[in-house]
């Protein structure tokens, strides 16, 4: 031992810790049944040497105890050796005797040329002794036409690889078709049964996953893929709860109809689920398809209390304690398509609300409120007429639609009523319990879970006033701010705040327009919300634009394009017309210019400007008696001969002609009568 350590001291031995594989250290149930009868039958053999190790180890005279032990086991002393090393070398365990068939790997059987297997059922039957050209046409088939995501089935496949074996083979027709020409009798062919085992062998020796090939990867992962187990988890109500929505699979007629005639189509189903008791906290029925709007509207209904819900949808709820979920939640899970890009970033500031995103194509991510949606269908929506069932589409089967004969209203009273079931007197999985559930005597029920949560677990959700929940529902926006006012997707709004604020303010530097963060529902363009430190401010639509009165944004922004391009249609038209106009304007002051007599600047300033205005004023004025007088004529058949004489008319054309008179006086008097031009 003194000079074990010395050479252990001088690096003569390296020490190293001894690491056993995990095999022998399992337990005896996870053994297999021959594996454990080989290891006690290697144990009993061996177990005299063991009891005597130390006379095995130290003695000279060793040998005797391995003969007598060979000689009791049946084997031979050579065997004894080994296996008694063996159970040294492996940490003096009883598994270190247990047979290793992983290192035990068969060989790939060669090609003698050799037919294998068991005789044919028929002599006919055709048969091929697998050659290097059938594995390598064999792989390049799989791979190409049986292992690639939606591959047809292993015939056509089949049926490749033959075309490939008999490639020469084949003869073109005058016609320009190709036909294949097999030997008469042959039958040195793999047929499908033999062709399968072929691909078998291939698939066990490459070790691929044929499955994972032919299908794609989302599909592969949420249908096939072995379940890690990890999800969003929640340690209390409210804290995480999940939305989806679905077509429901009823047929449902208009609630404004009393003949129940008209058939309005499959509604759309919200379905909000809180994580931590699996309660279902809140629906939506609407006829539109999925969208942001109607998921904000799906929220609302799961944040508020459900009796003003239940009110609004005509159905009355008898307390409020039977459907207690009525506040925010602190991370939603959900899709892509209805929380993606801005429309989710308005939950977060003003609500508090993380999104998370469900993996494409992954409803899994989701299972509660994809469960729901089966809840609803099987307790619920197939009881009712109008229900859409697999077969529907098939021939000879009655259309759903003619059956149809159940409301919007109906269809959420009997919803409504599953809920309530579901959360309060049905059963859930013990599983959803914890030790401080079942030591507090709750019963397995979702809402005594929820509201076992609210008392014992940490809770940040609050109740929130109806109004402004649903205005911080509404979808986000960027507005700019100018002088005019607010301008928000082409239309233009006006806000008491901004003006008070100065925001309208223009700068001397003529600087960029502000942004600023709005809410707006898509569906209404009367009003907008600007987000502001002080809260929600109200910015209404200008009276200019009040053609879109009642029209949603996406209409109004079609409206607008359309109404440019009749605009680009209609401007050659209007750029004829200025062209022409411009063009006699001009012509007008030529002509204007050419008669015009020059004067100077003297003879300019010597003019009365009232007097000649009131020359003009009085032809004016003649021009519509002369008009007055006509019409009277007209109406009251008076003739020009009939008309009575008056005095004081003949003393005003007298006057008239007097003015008259001294005007041309006066005008003679500054340019010169007409004769001396003429002289």
């Amino acid at each position: 031992m003194t000079t074990l350590l010395s050479w252990i001291e001088t690096d003569l031995i390296t020490t190293a810790e001894m690491k056993l594989e995990a095999l022998y250290y399992l337990a005896d149930s996870q053994i297999g049944n021959n594996s454990l009868e080989k290891r006690n039958k290697i144990f009993n053999a061996i177990y005299p040497i063991i009891e005597n190790l130390e006379e095995f180890l130290l003695s000279t005279y060793n040998s005797k105890l391995v003969a007598e032990a060979a000689q009791k086991a049946g084997v031979t002393r050579y065997q004894i050796y080994q296996w008694t090393y063996l159970y040294l070398r492996r940490g003096q365990t009883k598994n270190a005797l247990l047979p290793k068939y992983q290192r035990s790997a068969s060989k790939r059987r060669r090609s003698t040329g050799v037919k294998l297997g068991r005789p044919p059922r028929s002599p006919n039957q055709p048969h091929k002794v697998k050659t290097p050209e059938d594995e390598r046409n064999l792989k390049r088939v799989l791979e190409k036409y049986y292992f690639v995501p939606g591959a047809p089935p292993l015939r056509e496949a089949y049926e490749k690889f033959l075309a490939l074996q008999y490639s020469a083979d084949r003869y073109l027709l005058p016609n320009g078709k190709i036909e294949f020409r097999l030997p008469q009798g042959e039958k040195n062919y793999p047929p499908l049964s033999q062709f399968k085992s072929w691909k078998d062998t291939f698939v066990r020796e490459t070790g691929i996953n044929p499955e994972r090939l032919r299908m794609s990867k989302s599909k592969y992962d949420k249908d096939l893929k072995g379940r890690s187990g990890d999800h969003v988890r929640a340690s209390g109500p409210g804290e995480v709860y999940q939305i989806d929505a679905t077509v429901t699979d009823i047929y449902l007629v208009s609630q404004f109809d009393k003949f129940r005639k008209l058939i309005v189509g499959r509604p759309t189903l919200y379905s909000v689920v809180d994580v931590f008791s699996e309660a279902i906290v809140g629906i939506l029925l609407t006829l539109a398809p999925p969208s942001w709007h109607g998921m904000a509207l799906a929220l609302f209904n799961a944040f508020r209390s459900k009796v003003s819900f239940c009110e609004e949808v005509g159905v009355k709820l008898i307390d409020e304690h039977v459907w207690p979920m009525a506040v925010p939640c602190i991370k939603l899970l959900g899709d892509n398509a209805e929380l993606n890009s801005e429309l989710s970033e308005s939950l977060h500031p003003d609500l508090g609300i993380t999104v998370l995103f469900g993996r494409p194509y992954r409803g899994d991510d989701k299972g509660l409120v994809e469960k729901s949606f089966d809840h609803f269908n099987k307790k619920t929506i197939s009881r009712l007429p109008g229900f859409v069932t697999k077969e529907s589409k098939t021939r000879g089967v009655k259309d759903p639609k003619l059956s149809a004969a159940i409301t919007l209203p109906e269809l959420y009273d009997r919803l409504i009523d599953y809920i309530l079931h579901h959360n309060n007197i049905q059963e859930c999985s013990p599983d959803l319990l914890n030790q401080q559930m079942v030591a507090d005597g709750v019963p397995p029920r979702r809402r005594d879970i929820w509201n076992w949560g609210l008392k014992n677990r940490p809770f940040t959700g609050k109740a929130v006033p109806e109004e402004h929940l649903y205005l911080h529902l509404m979808e986000k926006g960027e507005a700019s701010v100018h002088r005019e006012g607010v301008y928000f997707r082409k239309l233009w709004y006006v806000s008491e705040w901004t003006l008070a604020s100065g925001l309208q303010n223009q700068l001397s530097n003529r600087n960029r327009a502000k942004k600023i963060d709005v809410r707006f529902m898509r569906h209404s363009t009367e009003h907008i919300y600007l987000c502001t430190p002080e809260g929600l401010k109200l910015a209404s639509r200008k009276s200019s634009f009040n053609r879109f009165e009642g029209c949603s944004f996406d209409e109004v922004e079609s409206q607008l394009s359309r109404e440019h391009n009749e605009r680009v249609m209609r401007m050659p038209e209007v750029l004829s017309s200025e062209l022409s106009l411009n063009e006699n304007t001009r012509n007008l002051i030529k002509e204007a210019q050419a008669s015009q007599v020059k004067l100077t600047t003297a003879e300019i300033k010597k003019q009365s400007l009232t007097e000649n205005r009131q020359f003009e004023i009085e032809q004016e004025q003649q021009r519509e008696r002369e008009r007055l007088r006509n019409a009277t004529w007209s109406v009251f058949g008076l003739s020009e001969e009939q008309e009575p004489e008056s005095t004081e008319e003949n003393q005003t054309l007298q006057q008239e002609s007097k003015r008259n008179t001294a005007h041309q006086d006066a005008m003679n008097n500054l340019f010169g009568s007409t004769d001396d031009h003429d002289s």
